[in-house]
């Protein structure tokens, strides 16, 4: 788990660092229609990041879980391979929301602030047993340690989404 919490560490730094290289206009424009901003990128690892950890706490007070469970097959696949496979995946209708994107400068302290949290809370999940679960609607009933290894896992899916949309921007350069 330390290694996962290092990774998260890492993959947050990579993204703080990264606001920088991008002026607001790049941030905010989306690419074409159907693809999100940088701006509703990170406001989505934002919004994910607090669901997770939202998760996590349930499991370790056993609330709105269930002992024991399992994952899906989708579920068992990621954490094998600790990594989403490589296509573009759309959210169950359930949680799919328009992301409403904030300036570039709000997302610093936000994105430290989500890494303080993960640093924070990794002493509890190492003691938890991982005997309760809260389902995810994608991959299954997940115990806390589970939900914490999904943050990174879903942070380095993204470097994909942001490598793809530089890319475009390199392509469409006389709006930038």
């Amino acid at each position: 788990m330390i290694e996962f919490q290092e990774k998260i560490h890492s993959h947050l730094s990579t993204y703080k660092e990264a606001l920088a290289d991008y002026t607001e206009l790049q941030f905010e424009t989306q690419p074409h229609p159907q693809a999100w901003s940088l701006a509703q990128m990170y406001e989505h690892l934002l919004v994910s990041s607090h669901f997770f950890m939202r998760q996590i706490q349930k499991c370790l007070k056993k609330e709105k879980g269930q002992p024991e469970g399992s994952k899906n097959e989708a579920g068992e696949n990621v954490y094998k391979y600790k990594s989403f496979p490589p296509i573009k995946i759309k959210p169950p209708q359930a949680y799919e929301v328009v992301m409403e994107a904030r300036p570039k400068s709000e997302y610093l302290s936000q994105l430290t602030a989500i890494d303080e949290a993960y640093q924070n809370i990794l002493e509890l999940v190492l003691k938890d047993e991982g005997n309760y679960k809260v389902l995810h609607a994608a991959f299954g009933w997940l115990n806390a340690q589970e939900w914490y290894m999904m943050q990174e896992i879903h942070l380095k899916h993204h470097f994909r989404q942001k490598k793809g949309i530089r890319r475009i921007f390199g392509q469409v350069t006389e709006l930038f």
